[in-house]
C-alpha cells in the first residue's frame, strides 16, 4: 500500500471513529466487560494497524534519499513517542480527548502533505 492511501485511510477512518464511537461506546455501555475489551479491540484494529505503517515508510524513503539522517529519524521518533504519550494524557484531562484525537489528525495530515513532498523530491534538492 502506498503512504498516501495509508495516511488517507487513517484519516478517514479517524474521522469516522471522531464521529461515531461516543455513539457505539454508548450502545455497549450495558455489555459485559470481556465483550467490552474484545469489541475495543476490533474497533481500534483497523485505524491502529494503519498508525504504525508511516513511520517505516517515511524511514525507507529516507534511506534511499539521504541514509545518514536515520539515526536522527529514529532519534526524533524515540522523542516524539515518549513526550507525545505524556502530552495526549494532559491535554485529555485538561480539553478532553476530541481535542487529542483531532490533533492526531491534524499530525496526520501534515505528515501526508510533508511525506508527499519529500517523496517526489529529487536527492539534491531536499
Amino acid at each position: 500500500m502506498s503512504f498516501k492511501k495509508i495516511i488517507a485511510f487513517v484519516l478517514l477512518i479517524g474521522i469516522a471513529y471522531y464521529f461515531l464511537l461516543p455513539e457505539i461506546f454508548r450502545s455497549l455501555i450495558t455489555l459485559p466487560n470481556p465483550m467490552k475489551y474484545c469489541l475495543g479491540m476490533i474497533i481500534i484494529a483497523p485505524i491502529a494497524f494503519c498508525m504504525g505503517m508511516p513511520f517505516p515508510h517515511g524511514l525507507s524513503m529516507l534511506s534511499k534519499k539521504i541514509p545518514q539522517l536515520v539515526p536522527l529519524a529514529w532519534g526524533i521518533n524515540g522523542y516524539t513517542s515518549v513526550i507525545g504519550a505524556v502530552l495526549a494524557t494532559f491535554l485529555a484531562m485538561g480539553v478532553g480527548f476530541g481535542i487529542v484525537f483531532l490533533s492526531a489528525m491534524f499530525s496526520y495530515s501534515v505528515v501526508l502533505v510533508m511525506g508527499s513532498r519529500f517523496a517526489h523530491s529529487p536527492a539534491n534538492q531536499i
